[in-house]
């Protein structure tokens, strides 16, 4: 690891110490007050002989060192984006190389007026100051043309979009900024946000120089939401140390904007999970290959392991099925006399589409993300293809826009009393402007349940707002019938009543 830190590659690793520090990493101010922790960077005091700036040296009033600890402001302004401070030096233990001095680059990111994206106190998106409910995909839309699609994201009504291009495209570093700075202005353009993959070469083997190149230079663009650090982590492929490395470069370079995986696996999640500031559960329960054991009480399972563990630190957040298992080859193969996807046998349905999302709102998520499959090869298939199932997605997330203002209230709600159902029904509970909202569903993918609700203290008769359900509106309150993934999205008026 020492050759990626050090432009001097003949130099024994064991004669140098980890990486030095530079405060503050991120300025928003043209000439600020620089410190570079040197102790970082040799195991002994060392004797600085040069110091540059962007590649043209700096003069010795601008700095000055006092231990191991160097002071430095420019006499210049610093670029926006990228800022490479370059240290020469003598070598600290090896006396043959002293004559010839030893380098270390340290790097700042200068951003005048930085969009800022943050964590709530319930996990959600909060968006240069605007709270914000995620509806994502792992598209850019219903084909794979990239930048093209972006309009059918949107119209669809997703507010977050990924391009799985950048994770797998190119290594390239200028070739990546490129291209992402054109995707993130025309999403900026359309209303969208971005969670944006970093090479999975460059994580894996933490590339500093061109992680550091590419989150600098896109720090800036309002359309960046989210770093997305590695799709499904495994200790084996992505070592834990440099996901490590990664994150901590991040949030030195761009501490506006949080840092992302999703997971599959328990062990993979406990293992990565100090270095992602949202933990994304991936589970695709809707199985090719037996329609009775289809079933959405998975993702609840996986939901709530995650919460047990990490929920009083971070928030967790699910990746939802929305593609059909049959369209894979791998299943095809093992599977010959299956099916392709059509528009009349899709799974997961609109139901199914619907549900999920209502799952992860009643275990308490702020965002939730679609995956489905690309067009590529023998395996997956373009949404474009399949318009009845794209309209579908388009229906479950404008209603899960509409609902963005209540599932984003922090006011108290009244307690309710449910009766029969079965132990698949899971509910959401919200209060906004004198009105009390409730969401139902039904887990089961095969099973319908009747139960009746009630708020506890008497308020105005209930109507349905949204949902498949059926719903029967009595003065003792409601009797709600769901059918299998079914989902309803009960309306209390409490106006009327407070008033008497």
């Amino acid at each position: 690891w020492a050759q990626g830190y050090y432009n001097q590659g003949e130099y024994d690793p064991y004669t140098v110490a980890p990486p030095g520090v530079i405060h503050p990493a991120f300025t928003t101010e043209p000439r600020p007050k620089l410190t570079l922790d040197l102790a970082g960077i040799g195991l002994e005091p060392i004797t600085v002989q040069k110091l540059s700036l962007n590649g043209q040296a700096l003069p010795g009033s601008t700095w000055r060192t006092r231990l191991n600890v160097l002071t430095l402001t420019p006499d210049r302004d610093l670029r926006v984006g990228l800022n490479r401070i370059e240290v020469q030096y003598a070598h600290p233990i090896n006396v043959r190389h002293k004559s010839n001095p030893v380098s270390y680059t340290f790097f700042v990111n200068h951003q005048p007026s930085p969009p800022r994206v943050t964590l709530g106190s319930r996990g959600e998106l909060i968006v240069n100051d605007r709270p914000t409910f995620v509806v994502g995909g792992y598209r850019s839309g219903n084909r794979d043309e990239f930048i093209d699609a972006l309009p059918t994201a949107r119209d669809a009504g997703f507010n977050m979009v990924h391009d799985y291009w950048f994770e797998t495209g190119t290594q390239d570093p200028e070739v990546y900024i490129q291209q992402a700075r054109q995707y993130l202005q025309r999403a900026d353009e359309l209303g969208l946000g971005v969670f944006m993959g970093l090479p999975r070469k460059m994580v894996r083997a933490f590339d500093r120089e061109g992680l550091a190149q590419i989150i600098a230079e896109l720090s800036g663009e309002r359309a960046l939401w989210l770093w997305y650090m590695m799709d499904e982590p495994m200790h084996d492929s992505t070592p834990v140390a440099n996901a490590a490395l990664t994150y901590h470069l991040i949030k030195r370079l761009d501490p506006n904007h949080p840092a992302v995986m999703v997971f599959n696996r328990p062990t993979n999640m406990v293992m990565f999970s100090p270095f992602t500031d949202i933990i994304w559960c991936d589970r695709y329960p809707i199985i090719a290959s037996s329609d009775e054991l289809r079933s959405l009480a998975p993702i609840s399972g996986t939901l709530q392991y995650a919460i047990e563990m990490f929920g009083d630190r971070k928030p967790v957040w699910p990746v939802l099925q929305g593609h059909d298992n049959r369209a894979l080859r791998s299943v095809r193969e093992s599977m010959p006399d299956l099916s392709f996807p059509s528009d009349g046998d899709h799974r997961p349905n609109e139901q199914e589409l619907r549900a999920q999302a209502h799952l992860g709102i009643a275990h308490g998520a702020m965002g939730v993300v679609y995956y489905w499959l690309q067009q590529k090869g023998a395996s997956g298939y373009a949404m474009a293809d399949l318009p009845e199932v794209w309209a579908s997605f388009s229906r479950v997330m404008h209603e899960l826009r509409e609902l963005e203002p209540i599932l984003l209230s922090t006011q108290t709600t009244p307690e309710f009393r449910v009766e029969g159902g079965n132990d698949k029904v899971v509910m959401w509970t919200r209060a906004l402007n004198q009105r009390v909202y409730v969401g139902l569903v039904n887990t089961s993918c095969h099973q319908a349940t009747r139960l009746s609700i009630r708020p506890i203290r008497p308020i105005d008769q209930a109507r349905q707002i949204q949902g498949d359900g059926q719903v029967r509106i009595g003065t003792e309150g409601v009797e709600v019938h769901l059918g299998p993934a079914g989902v309803g999205v009960l309306m209390w008026d409490m106006g009327a009543s407070e008033e008497h």
